[in-house]
């Protein structure tokens, strides 16, 4: 299957529930992304799920054995919505992380690795806080999230986002192993 660039789900997750899981958060639990030639300003990750369930483990390793390598981080027993939220998905988890981009803060221009073959991942992002002022791309096209959506985007394209407002940009974000289910909700979507 052709993936699309970017598909939104006909679902919305409660935005107050998220952002009341979010509260449970404290700014310690924030870890400064690994890449830092990929952004400028402050790119925050908090792990939920990582290798072997380690907070400290913010990057996703794709193509590796998901359901023995990765596991909850204590940080996800405090946040009961973003379980029921994660529940949602029929497949197979990796790596689950909430990403804060600050306030005029930038991701450059990039492409991430997802994986080959059957061990393959995709990405969904669900925006817990956001607003018109954050301009997020792939493959050139701005794509409008908004807060509760659930968005899967294909980020082997280059993509980048600015955060052009005084306010923090914080994801959900989710890697899953493509399975049928996946696969299926993705050709709906984008009929």
């Amino acid at each position: 299957m052709q993936l699309p660039h970017a598909v939104q789900f006909p679902i919305k997750f409660d935005v107050p529930k998220l952002q009341t899981d979010l509260k449970h958060i404290r700014e310690e639990d924030w870890i400064r992304h690994y890449r830092e030639s990929h952004y400028k300003g402050d790119w925050g990750i908090v792990a939920l799920r990582a290798v072997h369930g380690h907070p400290a483990c913010i990057y996703s390793v794709p193509n590796i054995a998901g359901e023995t390598v990765y596991a909850s981080t204590p940080l996800l027993a405090q946040c009961p919505y973003f379980q029921e939220v994660i529940d949602f998905f029929q497949c197979r988890l990796s790596s689950i992380r909430l990403m804060r981009l600050a306030a005029g803060a930038s991701i450059l221009e990039h492409t991430d690795d997802m994986g080959e073959g059957e061990q393959a991942e995709l990405r969904i992002h669900i925006p817990i806080q956001t607003n018109t002022d954050i301009a997020f791309y792939i493959n050139h096209e701005q794509i409008p999230m908004q807060e509760g959506e659930v968005w899967f985007g294909d980020f082997r394209l280059p993509h980048s986002v600015e955060n052009n407002s005084t306010n923090d940009r914080i994801h959900l974000v989710i890697d899953c192993v493509a399975n049928e289910w996946l696969l299926t909700q993705i050709e709906q979507t984008k009929k």
